[in-house]
């Protein structure tokens, strides 16, 4: 069931990418880190090797829901500042039905489609960060 979950996609269709990086809104992502496009592609390596997915995905498969709560917080946080507008949108549904105390199953339909989106985002983000080139608008 999907119920009050957000579209995948921003108003025009997209994805949030740009310049061939699904998943990522460089504009805004730029605007965040100050134009600082070496800072931008550290912070995305950061993410791609984070464990944020993978600890999200735990907390479901043991079905903590205050687990659930603080790990969709956490990767909603880096989500949000890295401007990963898909998996923002997604994860920030997960952490709202986790904190209205609603059990997320493994099997659900969104943590697939969470798992395609941030798989996507991760390979954006590490080639964003091997080549900070693609960090154009």
């Amino acid at each position: 069931m999907r119920t009050g979950f957000a579209p995948l996609r921003g108003p025009d269709g997209a994805d949030g990418g740009a310049g061939g990086l699904p998943g990522i809104d460089v504009k805004n992502g730029l605007t965040v880190m100050g134009g600082n496009t070496g800072l931008y592609a550290r912070m995305l390596k950061k993410f791609a090797d984070s464990t944020y997915y993978d600890d999200l995905a735990a907390a479901v498969r043991c079905g903590d829901t205050a687990d659930i709560q603080a790990h969709a917080h956490a990767l909603k946080g880096i989500a949000a500042n890295l401007s990963l507008r898909p998996l923002l949108e997604l994860v920030t549904a997960i952490e709202q039905e986790a904190k209205a105390g609603a059990a997320i199953p493994a099997d659900d339909e969104r943590m697939g489609d969470l798992e395609r989106i941030y798989r996507r985002t991760r390979e954006s983000a590490l080639a964003a960060s091997e080549n900070p080139a693609l960090l154009t608008p």
